[in-house]
């Protein structure tokens, strides 16, 4: 049997509190090098991508990449009262400023997105654990969720360290499935 989604986010949460800053900035390296392989490889031309916070892996290597490679970024911007993640184009990362929840967001933020509006060729996704069928544990709220039911075509991608993944979560219907996890050791196609 699975551990709840709450067991998981307390396991995982507690070994996030474990990592050195010299051991978190080297698997976040190495993550980084992963998904500028993946967008590279996949020929992606526009991606969303969270702008990490609390341990997370480092996506700034993975924005810097994206953006010197000509790619269209966007990010994440949460309306937490409505539950909804909106985004908004980020032309670099000097550009941002501490949300509610101590999340960076751009500090320009004229021309949100709705997700009916957004077309994304992938999503990299943040998240508290993750299983081999790609199923995604999230921080709880169903921003996410909310937001990949509306972007069916696009590659849904994952990214966490080793100990975030497991062989099996517990899922519920509304979870959306990631297609592809990026770790420290190499891409897991789904």
């Amino acid at each position: 049997m699975s551990l709840s989604k709450k067991e998981v986010r307390k396991l995982v949460q507690a070994k996030r509190k474990e990592i050195s800053i010299l051991e978190h900035s080297i698997l976040s390296t190495k993550i980084a090098e992963f998904a500028s392989r993946l967008i590279s490889e996949k020929n992606l031309r526009t991606i969303s991508i969270f702008l990490s916070y609390n341990k997370e892996p480092r996506t700034d290597c993975i924005v810097a990449y994206a953006l010197q490679n000509g790619l269209e970024v966007y990010v994440p911007v949460a309306d937490y009262k409505r539950k909804i993640l909106y985004h908004t184009k980020l032309v670099g990362l000097a550009f941002v400023e501490i949300d509610e929840k101590g999340i960076r967001v751009p500090r320009e933020r004229e021309n949100l997105l709705s997700p009916e509006e957004t077309h994304f060729d992938a999503v990299f996704c943040p998240g508290i654990a993750f299983d081999v069928s790609g199923n995604r544990v999230g921080h709880g709220e169903g921003l996410y969720d909310r937001f990949l039911v509306k972007v069916n075509q696009t590659i849904k991608v994952g990214l966490g360290f080793d100990f975030q993944i497991f062989d099996e979560l517990e899922s519920m219907e509304h979870d959306v499935k990631m297609d592809v996890l990026i770790t420290q050791t190499g891409i897991i196609e789904i």
